[in-house]
C-alpha cells in the first residue's frame, strides 16, 4: 500500500479535452509548412514512453491521414482557442487507456494534446520529475488496482485529469532526482527513448521501495520480458 499522504497534486495540475475540444483541434487541423510554428497536434498513437513521434509516421484525425498535423489556431472559435493558449505552456502529455503510462516532456510547449490524451501541467524545472513518477511501477500498479476496468481495453489503465493528482509521491526523494536526471539528460526517441524508460523505471521502483515482483510486472505490461 503506497503513502498517499503526499500526492502529485502538490506539484501538477492536470487538464484533458472533451469532445467540442476534439470536434474543434481536429477540424483546425492543416499540414505543417516547412519550418511551420504552429502548434504540433499530437495523438494518443503518436505518443510513447519519452518520446513523440510527430513528424515521423503517419497520424489519424477525425477519418483523415496526416503526415505532419498542426492547428491553425485562428480557425477556432473563442472559447476553444483560449483553451488551447492555455495548454500551450511547458508540460508532459499523457496518453489515456494504456497498458503502462507513457508520459513524454513537452519542453517548448508547443505539443496541441487532441483528446484523449492528458495535459500535465507544472514549473518546468519539475517536468522530469513528473514523467519519471510516471515511469514508476509501484505508481502503474496501485492506478490499476485503483482504476482497473474503466478502461475500453481489459489490460488498460484510464486515467482523467482530476485522477492524476492524486498519484503518491516517492518515499525517496534523492532517487526520484536521479530518476528526473536520467530523463532530462537522454532526450532520445525510439528505441533509445524505451532504454531510458525501463532504466528510470528500475530507479523509480527503487524510489517507491518496489519489489522486484513489481518490476518484472510492469516490464511484462511494457512489452519487455526481463532476463532469466
Amino acid at each position: 500500500m503506497l503513502d498517499t499522504d503526499r500526492t502529485l497534486g502538490e506539484l501538477v495540475t492536470a487538464t484533458a479535452g472533451f469532445r467540442d475540444e476534439y470536434s474543434g483541434l481536429a477540424a483546425a487541423c492543416r499540414e505543417a509548412e516547412p519550418e511551420d510554428v504552429r502548434p504540433r497536434l499530437v495523438t494518443v498513437g503518436s505518443l510513447d514512453p519519452l518520446s513523440c513521434s510527430w513528424g515521423m509516421k503517419p497520424m489519424r484525425i477525425a477519418k483523415q491521414t496526416w503526415d505532419r498535423p498542426v492547428v491553425e489556431s485562428s480557425l477556432l472559435e473563442p472559447r476553444l482557442a483560449a483553451w488551447l493558449d492555455q495548454q500551450l505552456r511547458p508540460k508532459v502529455v499523457l496518453p489515456t487507456q494504456s497498458k503502462v503510462f507513457e508520459p513524454v516532456v513537452d519542453r517548448d510547449g508547443m505539443l496541441a494534446p487532441l483528446t484523449p490524451v492528458l495535459a500535465i501541467h507544472c514549473p518546468p524545472e519539475d517536468l522530469d520529475l513528473v514523467a519519471a513518477l510516471l515511469l514508476a511501477p509501484p505508481v502503474v500498479a496501485w492506478a490499476r488496482r485503483r482504476w482497473f476496468g474503466s478502461a475500453m481495453s481489459v489490460q488498460a489503465i484510464k486515467l482523467a485529469a482530476r485522477d492524476v493528482g492524486s498519484l503518491p509521491l516517492p518515499a525517496d526523494a534523492q532517487a526520484w532526482s536521479e530518476a528526473a536526471g536520467m530523463i532530462s539528460s537522454a532526450e532520445h526517441a525510439g528505441s533509445e527513448a524505451r532504454s531510458t524508460a525501463m532504466a528510470v523505471a528500475e530507479v523509480m521502483n527503487e524510489a517507491y521501495r518496489g519489489t522486484p515482483d513489481v518490476l518484472v510486472w510492469w516490464l511484462d505490461r511494457f512489452g519487455e520480458r526481463p532476463s532469466g
